[in-house]
């Protein structure tokens, strides 16, 4: 019997957040060894895991793929695997294509034991794990890396608007990426007006996602604080704070396009001191923003801990919304192992992250029942 296999990786947001969700405003984003594993074999009717096995597992099955659809929509828990599930619905309504029955199964190394998500884009690898295995399982063609990219970001649309879906072309494309979000207006009407296969074959104005060298000439470390915060909620304050002073928010956009372009310049000229340099103008963008809008970017322990990044000759940065989660630096070589220890006796777990060149990734396998 035949099953897909799909890995998609996680996220780590390097350059240019909160600019990066405004259109013709880039970011730099990578995809990193931490994955979203999707499982998908026949079965008699249909059913799905999400999950790890555990008791936080949820369990759904259906006796149609209809009924499936509406019993995952009512999980509060599964909002974007149900809207995931909404958009591919539509899409194989517009090919004449059903599904067959299956049994899904997901699990993650996106998150601590404890199931406390790290902040590597857990949700967007989700949704393109599951659009790929689904794609896969029903298409008669083997699916599109932008097929995939573009239906995963309709699911993520309809659920955070705000979002820049910088994840979610990390998660699909894989490697360093320099991202520009799409014109969602666009895309709403469009998708509104016209069929659903049309949208997906046409280009979205506005949409960039180019690779570049992964080969930083800087090794970067990357800490997990333990705190988490709520993305959609700092979004919405930024939106509020660029409604009510939107000339402080042009000159925002304007230092953080500045350092986005400095880090990608020398990002590929392997230039280890530009880039430190320009991962401080970026930071101090952000903290201006924080400051202004009250967003609380960085906590007294992300604070601290940047701090002994850039006082021992390097730089680092909040990664993502800030708030919590997670912090990136930059170091020479000499004092990579000072900050690993100086971060762990301030709580900070340092995780031994490494790109993702690939992207998402799908197998077909033979399995016995």
């Amino acid at each position: 019997m035949m099953a897909v296999s799909v890995r998609a990786p996680g996220k780590l947001m390097l350059m240019g957040e909160y600019a990066v969700t405004e259109l013709g405003h880039p970011g730099v984003v990578a995809a990193v060894d931490r994955y979203l594993h999707c499982r998908i074999s026949s079965g008699q009717s249909f059913s799905a895991i999400f999950g790890n096995g555990d008791a936080h597992a949820v369990v759904v099955e259906a006796p149609g793929w209809s009924p499936l659809l509406d019993r995952i929509a009512a999980k509060p828990d599964l909002r974007l695997a149900a809207q995931a599930l909404v958009v591919l619905d539509q899409y194989f309504r517009a090919l004449h294509l059903d599904p067959r029955p299956f049994h899904l199964v997901t699990f993650s190394d996106l998150q601590a034991p404890s199931g406390t998500k790290y902040g590597l884009g857990s949700s967007a690898a989700l949704t393109v794990g599951v659009v790929s295995a689904l794609l896969k399982w029903t298409l008669p063609w083997s699916p599109r890396k932008e097929e995939i990219f573009k239906l995963a970001a309709l699911a993520h649309l309809a659920v955070q608007p705000r979002g820049s879906l910088a994840d979610v072309a990390a998660g699909v494309f894989g490697g360093i990426i320099h991202y520009e979000r799409f014109d969602p207006g666009w895309v709403s009407q469009y998708a509104a007006s016209q069929k659903l296969t049309e949208l997906i074959e046409r280009p979205w104005p506005g949409l960039v996602v180019k690779p570049l060298d992964t080969r930083s000439a800087v090794p970067w470390q990357v800490g997990w604080t333990g705190q988490s915060a709520s993305t959609p909620a700092l979004l919405d304050r930024v939106a509020r704070f660029c409604e009510a002073h939107p000339d402080e928010f042009a000159r925002f956009l304007a230092r953080s396009d500045t350092a986005v372009g400095h880090f990608v310049k020398a990002l590929v000229a392997r230039d280890g001191p530009a880039i430190i340099e320009a991962v401080r103008k970026n930071r101090h963008a952000l903290k201006e923003l924080s400051e202004r809008a009250q967003l609380g970017i960085e906590t007294p322990m992300m604070r601290a801990a940047l701090n002994m990044a850039e006082a021992w000759g390097g730089a680092g940065k909040s990664s993502g919304a800030g708030a919590g989660d997670i912090i990136v630096a930059w170091m020479p070589g000499t004092q990579n192992a000072r900050l690993r220890q100086a971060w762990n006796r301030l709580g900070i777990a340092t995780l031994p992250l490494r790109i993702e060149p690939a992207g998402v990734v799908l197998n077909v396998v033979e399995h016995s029942d």
